[in-house]
């Protein structure tokens, strides 16, 4: 019998990889709260493999617009609000290829094979722009973006995995739901993951620390001593990118930071 967990027993000794079934996806995913389970709530695999658990989501996502939405326009808008809230990151180059395939095959599936819309290319060309930012290849546990030739990871002579000296990336979509219109932001990953830990442990803080009683008549306090801004470093944007109508997405032009790719 095949095991669609392996691929191969080089993967599983060189990487450690085991894909997920997707009746463990399923399962899991069924233990997220009615109102965590959006078409705006935002999802991160930081090891998706070929998607299993990103896929089950976007079904999900996609069966919530389906079915709340009959125009085209409205379909097509809360598609790419689907897509733009799903992110994974994978080692393995080939996976990461899949799993972009994967999402946009299931988008193809309910537009043309079970609805029937008639959509035009831009759609999927914007469908294919957002996945291309958010299908990441990456090591998420350093932060860095591994070496591939022919998606075989390149090793030094000790077997180590070789890296560029570039830090990943990942890409915030801020949509406007008024106007359909959305902007780009783009961070260094390891800025957002810091940015987190700093709030969960600020948050913590302020659950567990008794705040100083001060006195009626101290008017001369220099700062608040739970000042988040005191523990939480914000993440600075690399680049950010014009607001623009979600159809013409792939057309956005660099407002703020580099210029180029």
């Amino acid at each position: 019998m095949k095991n669609n967990q392996i691929k191969s027993k080089n993967r599983v000794l060189k990487h450690g990889e085991v894909l997920t079934p997707t009746w463990v996806a399923n399962n899991m995913l069924d233990l997220i709260p009615a109102d965590g389970m959006k078409i705006s709530s935002r999802y991160l695999e930081n090891s998706c493999g070929e998607g299993a658990f990103l896929i089950e989501v976007l079904k999900r996502k996609l069966k919530m617009v389906f079915e709340n939405y009959s125009e085209t326009r409205d379909r097509e808008f809360y598609t790419i609000v689907s897509i733009a809230n799903i992110y994974g990151l994978e080692l393995l180059k080939d996976n990461v290829e899949t799993t972009k395939e994967c999402l946009r095959e299931i988008v193809m599936e309910y537009f043309i094979y079970q609805y029937q819309e008639n959509v035009t290319t831009q759609f999927y060309k914007v469908i294919d722009h957002i996945l291309d930012f958010n299908i990441i290849n990456m090591n998420a546990l350093t932060s860095q973006i591994p070496l591939s030739n022919n998606n075989e990871l390149l090793l030094d002579e000790c077997g180590n995995i070789l890296y560029s000296d570039e830090l990943s990336r990942i890409s915030e979509w801020q949509i406007e739901y008024n106007t359909r219109a959305i902007k780009r932001v783009e961070y260094y990953y390891r800025d957002i993951v810091k940015e987190q830990e700093d709030l969960f442990y600020y948050e913590k803080m302020l659950k567990t620390t008794e705040p100083l009683q001060l006195s009626l008549f101290d008017s001369d306090v220099d700062s608040d001593l739970f000042d988040i801004d005191t523990y939480v470093r914000a993440a600075k944007p690399i680049r950010l990118f014009e607001q623009i109508s979600y159809m013409n997405l792939i057309n956005a032009a660099v407002v703020e930071g580099e210029e180029n790719e």
